[in-house]
């Protein structure tokens, strides 16, 4: 009705005695997927272990393939702190800041 599938189709929870309740338990997806994402839907009994049974189904789900990322990066062991930091000093976004926040970017950059 509204775009979606309810693919538990028998009831999933009993109560005390054992008699069947109700449909409790749901799995739901788009209607209009292809392939279906949902498929093989079963209820089992759990055996007195729970009052809802158990809902098994199949994904059909593809797990998506990270791509590497690549890092680079400098030893910072072989710097010369006291050498760097004079460079730092002597930059003219240090000595000459500028007057607004986009013209700071600008001359990071």
């Amino acid at each position: 009705m509204h775009g979606y599938t309810q693919h538990v189709t028998e009831p999933t929870r009993h109560d005390a005695t054992g008699n069947v309740a109700n449909l409790l338990d749901l799995v739901i997806t788009s209607a209009s997927r292809a392939p279906p994402l949902v498929s093989g839907v079963a209820v089992h009994s759990s055996h007195g272990l729970s009052d809802h049974s158990i809902v098994v189904c199949e994904l059909t789900a593809r797990r998506q393939k990270v791509a590497p990322v690549r890092y680079s990066y400098r030893n910072i062991r072989n710097i010369n702190a006291a050498e760097f930091e004079s460079r730092l000093l002597a930059a003219d976004i240090v000595t000459d800041p500028p007057d607004s926040p986009d013209e700071f970017v600008d001359r990071l950059e």
